[in-house]
């Protein structure tokens, strides 16, 4: 099926696309001073959420609002129950970063604006502005806590910063990969999904909450698992954090903004809730910014793969 080689090598291209965009983003950002965490809120962020946005951006363009739907609410769930609950297993993933507790309280706000918006049937461009508006909000009221708090803003211009960045040559090379790659991998992604969701009978929004999502999660999988190796799992929970509040309000935000979102019954009655449950299952963990053990990783996978089943199959 000539379909399946277009989605694994669309989500393969992705992969490497957004990785050197976030290389090149970071370089240039180190050169230009720019603070480390502005960097993290903004570049890197906006960069590791870029093949969801343009897998996004592509389906409404043919006609496939649900797969773009889909694709953001499978990925939220998979960064919570995967991201989170792998590397649990392996060492724990700690809970203990400055502002952790503010990030969940937000990320579950934006969960909770996104689910009603999908109840009334139509995520149209005034919706998509205010879920876009509320992101701005975010980052900003970031970057003012995280200097009254104190959080370090190094020069990212010190040399020793500037040991592992690729040179200027290079920089531009990766930045070109990304811009390039980007486009193409999402051009592939979608029409393979389409196709092996026409081939199989299954249903797009399914096709777009499990296999699309996984791909595009794949990066922020992969390094979970290696900080987890190294012991260094702090820093996960952050990151899958702001990962979520990006999907939400900038990915759909702007999708919704270029073309309206229709809301399928399947996605309101079922999808949305479980994105929801998924939410609140990380709320305990995060709020008394306790260890997720290895038996709630375990937990955290079975349920993951028990919502794979339901569905793509049931």
């Amino acid at each position: 099926m000539a379909s399946l080689p277009y989605l694994i090598g669309g989500l393969i291209i992705l992969a490497f696309a957004g990785d050197y965009l976030v290389q090149a983003a970071c370089a240039i950002a180190a050169r230009l001073r720019i603070p480390p965490f502005v960097v993290g809120l903004t570049v890197v962020a906006f960069g590791t959420s870029a093949p969801e946005l343009l897998v996004a951006l592509k389906s409404v363009w043919v006609g496939e609002a649900q797969l773009a739907i889909g694709t953001v609410i499978g990925s939220n769930i998979a960064n919570i129950l995967l991201v989170l609950g792998v590397p649990a297993i392996i060492a724990g993933t700690t809970c203990d970063q400055p502002l952790v507790r503010r990030n969940y309280t937000y990320m579950l706000g934006a969960t909770i604006v996104f689910m009603a918006f999908c109840l009334t049937g139509e995520i149209g461009f005034y919706k998509g502005a205010i879920l876009f508006t509320l992101l701005i909000v975010f980052i900003v009221v970031s970057l003012f806590r995280a200097r009254n708090l104190g959080l370090p803003v190094v020069d990212a211009a010190d040399p020793g910063d500037k040991r592992d960045l690729p040179s200027g040559g290079r920089t531009s090379v990766y930045l070109l990969i990304g811009l390039v790659g980007l486009p193409l991998g999402a051009n592939f992604t979608v029409d393979g999904a389409i196709g092996v969701a026409e081939a199989f009978g299954l249903p797009k929004d399914g096709v777009g909450l499990v296999i699309v999502a996984l791909g595009t999660s794949l990066p922020e999988l992969a390094a979970s698992v290696v900080a987890a190796w190294r012991r260094q799992s702090g820093l996960i929970i952050g990151s899958v954090l702001g990962s979520n509040i990006f999907n939400i309000l900038s990915i759909m935000g702007i999708t919704a903004m270029v073309a309206p979102l229709p809301v399928s019954a399947h996605i309101n009655q079922i999808d949305i809730w479980l994105m929801l449950a998924a939410a609140l299952l990380l709320g305990p963990f995060a709020l008394q910014r306790v260890t997720i053990t290895r038996v709630a990783g375990l937990f955290f996978v079975a349920l993951y793969g028990t919502f794979v089943y339901f569905a793509l199959l049931a």
